[in-house]
């Protein structure tokens, strides 16, 4: 308004969720607040006795504890997508890798077991969060199967990124698979690289490819009559496999964490135990295995004595974490050492973080956590996705809100003491410090 009356002429409107500067002031037993932030007018607090409730809030600095700018974003709760088009199956694969057209980092769900119809080999994609899916045509390709190994991987982006993605053994209909298919089409087209790997059929196999090299895949662990933890390295894209002598944890996964390999196995009480795996390749491959704590410089004693089932878990290179399941289906992160000083002498303490605000009462067991922030040299949205038989969620923006006022206020202060162009610094330094605000999809404003 012009004036602090709620008959005065209106000079203007504010977006929800803004943040705005001034003086506040009691005029006829009403508080308004004065801008003070190039925006002249008056903006009424709280128009609770005009039928429009509370209007302005006061961001206090208690409200402004949001960890460092840009970092866990997925740090809020999480909230239900609508129900995915692939839904309800079990026993798939979800795998996020690369940018899509629509700025979104591609999400992928393969195969599984389906309620009437059997085992599945079809392959669905999501460009925008999660919110809806699409079926990938993808001609002659694996056959369809459960519980596999799958794993994607990148060259560096310049000049331009090279992609691959690996599918690995599994169960299907006529047992279990030792085959390696691999597609560098984003899963349009399919080749089969080895029709029966050395290692044997097997399922809930793990795999993944080392940093900046697709064509490097190495394959760990599985069960078949036996539970498996050896570990098999191909330097050719899958057409052939050399074994290691290294023994695995039981019921192990692997994911990339640049330069190195990031290995986790679940012990009985919930936690995860994590190693990193370095491999030295050439004529002659050598790999070493070593722990990040002492926790799992122990693992074997903690190991529960029920079959061993790989752990499906986030990870976030930018923070350093690892965000998995307990035992009580409450999310939990477990913080990382910097990758590239693992061999420090002073030991690392990967603490466990339960994450209390983001649960989905879900069971771990069945479900995938899916974290956009996974990749080297394509930076997510930081969200987190969990991904059950029928369901979708994801985290909201909760934290994103919480930095982005801070980052706000802080322009505001540096404008009033230093001068700064307010359009100068949401223009061309927020966007270095968060995710633009439109590119935040997947759920409806709140």
């Amino acid at each position: 308004r012009k004036s602090p009356s709620v008959t005065a002429e209106i000079v203007g409107a504010e977006t929800k969720g803004a943040t705005v500067t001034g003086k506040v002031s009691r005029v006829q037993g009403k508080l308004w607040l004065q801008r003070s932030d190039g925006t002249p007018g008056w903006m009424l607090v709280d128009g609770t006795s005009l039928g429009l409730g509370k209007l302005l809030e006061s961001f206090s600095a208690a409200k402004m504890a949001c960890g460092n700018i840009g970092e866990r974003l997925w740090h809020s709760p999480l909230r239900e997508l609508p129900q995915p088009q692939w839904a309800p199956r079990h026993g798939y694969v979800a795998l996020s890798g690369g940018l899509s057209a629509t700025g979104w980092r591609n999400i992928w769900v393969l195969g599984g077991i389906m309620p009437n119809l059997g085992y599945s080999d079809d392959i669905w994609r999501s460009v925008d969060g999660g919110t809806s899916w699409g079926l990938v045509p993808a001609g002659i390709h694996w056959s369809p199967r459960s519980e596999f190994g799958c794993c994607g991987g990148s060259t560096a982006p310049e000049p331009k990124p090279k992609g691959v993605i690996y599918v690995v053994g599994g169960q299907g209909g006529p047992g279990l698979l030792a085959d390696v298919w691999a597609s560098d089409t984003a899963g349009r087209s399919w080749a089969r690289m080895c029709p029966r790997a050395p290692f044997g059929a097997r399922t809930g196999v793990a795999c993944a490819t080392v940093p900046g090299n697709p064509l490097v895949l190495v394959v760990a662990g599985g069960v078949s009559d036996d539970v498996h933890r050896d570990l098999w390295v191909s330097q050719d894209g899958g057409v052939t496999f050399s074994m290691l002598s290294l023994t695995m944890p039981l019921g192990v996964g692997l994911m990339k964490w640049p330069p190195h390999l990031l290995c986790a196995s679940r012990a009985i009480n919930g936690r995860l135990g994590l190693w990193c795996l370095r491999l030295n390749l050439g004529d002659a491959v050598t790999a070493e295995l070593e722990p990040l704590d002492e926790f799992s410089q122990s693992f074997d004693s903690e190991w529960s004595h029920e079959l061993p089932k790989a752990p499906r878990f986030g990870l976030d290179l930018e923070a350093r974490a690892a965000i998995s399941f307990d035992k009580t289906a409450n999310l939990q992160a477990q913080s990382l050492p910097d990758p590239r000083s693992v061999s420090s002498p002073s030991p690392w303490d990967c603490e466990n973080l339960p994450l209390e605000k983001m649960s989905c009462h879900v069971p771990p067991d069945s479900c995938w956590v899916v974290c956009d922030m996974d990749a080297a040299h394509t930076r997510g949205h930081g969200k987190i996705y969990v991904l059950t038989e029928d369901r979708c969620f994801a985290s909201d923006r909760q934290q994103y809100r919480a930095q982005d006022h801070f980052v706000k206020l802080l322009g505001f202060r540096l404008q009033l003491t230093h001068g700064l162009p307010m359009d100068l610094w949401l223009g061309r330094v927020r966007p270095c410090l968060l995710p633009r605000p439109r590119r935040f999809a997947g759920l409806a404003a709140n």
